[in-house]
């Protein structure tokens, strides 16, 4: 999704440098987008008016920060986390760099590589100001379609976690479902007509529906490749679990859902799109 993001602010004018530990990433970026590719951030952090990562977890976010962003940083800089991480490191970080008189502002999103690559993602952005959103919005309308001030540090955090803890359990859903009207003989192209214009319709149905062929160009019509890994949903559910503990609140079926995803990913199917459940679903009746 990093890479799509890039590009995506090269078409909207930037003079775009960027940082991948995969070199093949960085090639293709150079060669074929004009991007510029950096080696080492302290040579280039300094100059940039925005930084923006995205990152697989809270650890890489945390270090990147803190070793090779906050110390080279311009205080003019607006520092923008787009990965999905845990709400309260999300805070520290926004705590860390005002004491060293930066702004850091979580602004994770939502859509998937293909809202990445249309330009099209949510942002959830936790400014804590008016203005800070407003600059925000200078960067992100070139990557996104719909940008939220979420109010506060961190609420962007919250927000995306709820989002995803939501999605994982409608995509469960959804595949269990489709099992049930495969195995009962229904065509899956008349089920999904039906779905997508009936009550139980959702993004999982309508947009990124986990039967192979019902909508061309998704992970499903491509052996699950190429899409949101299993494992990311993993960790984001994950993340909803030890939030939900610490604010005492009851998710029995975000609980469900990461026992669901965990049990994927034990069987070596981490790097498969969140959709092989429903694959997987079949395999089991």
């Amino acid at each position: 999704m990093g890479s799509s993001m890039a590009i995506n602010l090269k078409k909207g004018g930037f003079d775009v440098y960027a940082y991948d530990t995969n070199s093949k990433t960085l090639e293709n970026l150079s060669s074929n987008h004009g991007i510029n590719p950096i080696t080492k951030f302290s040579d280039t952090v300094g100059q940039m008016e925005f930084v923006v990562s995205m990152l697989p977890n809270t650890q890489h976010v945390q270090q990147t920060f803190e070793e090779n962003i906050f110390p080279y940083a311009s205080p003019k800089a607006l520092l923008l986390d787009s990965s999905t991480i845990s709400p309260i490191a999300a805070k520290n970080l926004n705590e860390t760099a005002s004491k060293k008189g930066l702004t850091f502002v979580d602004a994770p999103v939502s859509g998937g590589v293909t809202a990445a690559a249309g330009a099209t993602l949510t942002f959830m952005v936790g400014a804590p100001n008016q203005e800070i959103f407003e600059r925000s919005k200078i960067v992100l309308s070139h990557m996104g379609k719909n940008i939220v001030n979420c109010g506060k540090p961190s609420a962007g955090q919250i927000a995306k976690i709820c989002n995803n803890m939501a999605l994982a359990i409608q995509m469960i859903s959804v595949a269990e479902a489709n099992t049930l009207g495969k195995k009962l003989g229904i065509d899956q192209k008349v089920l999904f007509e039906i779905m997508r214009t009936s009550s139980s319709r959702c993004w999982s149905v309508d947009t990124y529906n986990p039967v192979p062929g019902i909508i061309e160009g998704l992970p499903a019509s491509r052996d699950y490749e190429g899409g949101f890994m299993c494992d990311l949903m993993l960790k984001d559910l994950k993340l909803a679990e030890e939030s939900a503990k610490e604010a005492g609140a009851h998710t029995p079926l975000g609980k469900q859902a990461k026992d669901i995803y965990q049990s994927l990913s034990d069987q070596n199917l981490g790097k498969k799109d969140f959709g092989v459940v429903y694959r997987e679903f079949l395999k089991k009746n």
